[in-house]
């Protein structure tokens, strides 16, 4: 069944009425089998009035480990290095 008010007043249905009526009119024309079937024929519909699926909220996370220092003499490896040194350097205390 139609949506009365849509089709009385069909400059003013905002876009997802619309997507809603397409939509319902390509499931009545195909008689989509399944559901996987029936979501990609609404999600085309959708597409084909100019929907545009959200941002994903995760492409702009950076990632988890930080890019390798090109420099080899970083501050921090200069540092790491020295300590190091240090640590093989000092007098060993055997019992």
């Amino acid at each position: 069944m139609r949506n009365a008010h849509a089709s009385s007043t069909p400059h003013h249905v905002g876009q997802v009425e619309k997507a809603r009526i397409e939509i319902t009119a390509l499931l009545e024309q195909w008689g989509a089998p399944s559901a996987p079937a029936r979501a990609g024929d609404i999600v085309d519909a959708m597409q084909n009035l100019g929907w545009t699926p959200p941002r994903d909220p995760n492409a702009d996370i950076p990632p988890l480990r930080p890019a390798r220092v090109a420099d080899e003499d970083s501050p921090g490896r200069r540092e790491f290095a020295e300590a190091r040194a240090a640590l093989a350097a000092r007098q060993r205390r055997d019992p």
